[in-house]
């Protein structure tokens, strides 16, 4: 077993591979736990392996915080005894969960993190499987214009006349990979805590799994290393899953820092995203607290960006014509408010959006609001099926996916991504540049999906 690729984290799994970090059956049990792109059944499977090929070690000694429950549950010092009770207890909620009830309905939610919000479902289901339909139908339609690994969709099973509800994470291929259940709850991980090793330092720029950046300050078992063996020993014992602690500095929506923590310091990542605008305080932040600056340009940096951030603020969200400008005085503001307009992230000169090439001509739809009704559900760009019915040439009978498309999209870093049909050539690209505005070279990715089939791909499709 591979375990480092069951580590959600690709630095962290980068890390323990090359350091050659060998993990006990407790900490390799709890990875595959933790992991969030296999199913239930995969992990239970895995667990099973993990019990039928390697040894099994005392609780008191490799997980001493559960210990304390044993007199509870009224197990044996075996890690295997809970492990199996786990395994056999999360099957029965896996099977209580699929099976449907006459009182029992089932609905779905879809989280997208860079949103910071979520989209409810209206529809009510009576099986998982009609949601799960739904759900996966859901994915296909955020999909059409967004980068879908930024979503994560969760089925509920909620009882009529109850506040009881039981919910499930389900990943792009409609298999479930947790369940949450509070009147059905035996898990042994909740009670464990394990030493993952990670690359990073005091002052790097990390992100959370959800894609939070932040300044990393500190780890919980970094404090360890300045403890006597006995005190080590003491400390762990009384640590649990929620104390596998990361500090660090967060940046809110008004430019302001806060120190928190997240409770699984093993899932962070380096920050890859484009630092601009209020981030760059976290960027200043990091850079002082490794030592690269003083204090003085720290300050004069948050001084700065705070004093940039609230001129953005001054100017209203649509832009005047440049004689306006001149006739107010203040000509000298259209020049610092384009300035300001790298850094503003509402504001980009690139657009995303969508095209066709029907008989040989480029139609093109850059996203500026101008037909509502096409707008995906993401809200910054075009959905080709709903747009379709508003732009398709007059006397044109054929369907949104009869003709070569493709769509134009934007990464954190603002490099275009043009995703397109493979009879699209690339003699298109130039112009395809200059209907959206783009100001370099962008990466072509020809789809070759269902997806992006068109009536040139033969009856098949």
């Amino acid at each position: 077993m591979d375990i480092y690729s069951y580590l959600n984290s690709r630095d962290v799994a980068a890390h323990c591979r090359e350091i050659n970090h060998s993990f006990n059956v407790v900490e390799q049990a709890f990875i595959i736990y933790e992991c969030k792109r296999i199913s239930i059944e995969e992990k239970l499977q895995l667990m099973q392996e993990i019990m039928d090929t390697m040894p099994d070690v005392q609780v008191s000694e490799t997980a001493p915080y559960l210990w304390r429950y044993n007199n509870t549950y009224k197990m044996p010092d075996s890690f295997y005894a809970h492990l199996s009770k786990y395994v056999e207890e999360e099957r029965k909620r896996l099977e209580h969960f699929l099976s449907s009830e006459p009182n029992s309905i089932y609905n779905i939610t879809l989280h997208r993190y860079d949103w910071k919000k979520e989209f409810n479902s209206t529809l009510l289901h009576s099986s998982f499987d009609a949601a799960r339909a739904e759900l996966i139908e859901e994915y296909g339609n955020y999909g059409d214009g967004d980068d879908i690994t930024t979503y994560v969709g969760d089925v509920s099973k909620r009882y009529i006349d109850s506040d009881r509800y039981i919910t499930a994470d389900v990943n792009l291929n409609g298999e479930i990979t947790a369940i949450y259940d509070r009147e059905s709850h035996y898990d042994v991980f909740d009670d464990i805590w394990v030493q993952i090793p990670v690359p990073f330092k005091k002052g790097d720029l990390v992100m959370t799994y959800e894609r939070d950046p932040l300044v990393l300050n500190s780890v919980c078992y970094w404090e360890t290393k300045k403890r006597t063996p006995e005190r080590i020993k003491h400390l762990i014992a009384g640590w649990s899953r929620v104390d596998m602690i990361a500090y660090g500095y967060w940046l809110e929506e008004n430019g302001k820092l806060f120190c928190e923590c997240t409770h699984s310091y093993h899932n962070l990542e380096y920050y890859r995203g484009e630092i601009k605008g209020d981030l760059r305080l976290l960027k200043a932040l990091s850079a002082h607290t490794k030592g690269e600056i003083d204090t003085e340009m720290l300050l004069f940096a948050f001084d700065a960006i705070q004093r940039e951030h609230a001129m953005i603020e001054t100017f209203p969200s649509w832009d005047f014509a440049d004689e306006y400008y001149a006739k107010a005085g203040v000509a000298d503001l259209c020049v610092k408010r384009r300035l300001c307009k790298s850094v503003d992230e509402g504001v980009t000169k690139m657009m995303r959006g969508v095209f066709w090439l029907i008989d040989g001509q480029l139609h093109a739809y850059p996203f500026d609001g101008s037909y509502p009704e096409g707008t995906a559900k993401s809200g910054v760009t075009y959905n080709h099926k709903k747009l379709w019915e508003l732009v398709k040439p007059k006397g044109c009978n054929h369907p949104f996916d009869w003709f070569p498309r493709g769509r134009v999209e934007l990464t954190d870093r603002d490099k275009a991504v043009i995703y397109m049909s493979p009879h699209i050539k690339e003699d298109c690209v130039y112009e395809i540049m200059e209907k959206f505005g783009l100001t370099s070279k962008p990466v072509i990715r020809y789809d070759y999906s269902k997806h992006y089939h068109c009536h040139l791909d033969g009856p098949e499709k």
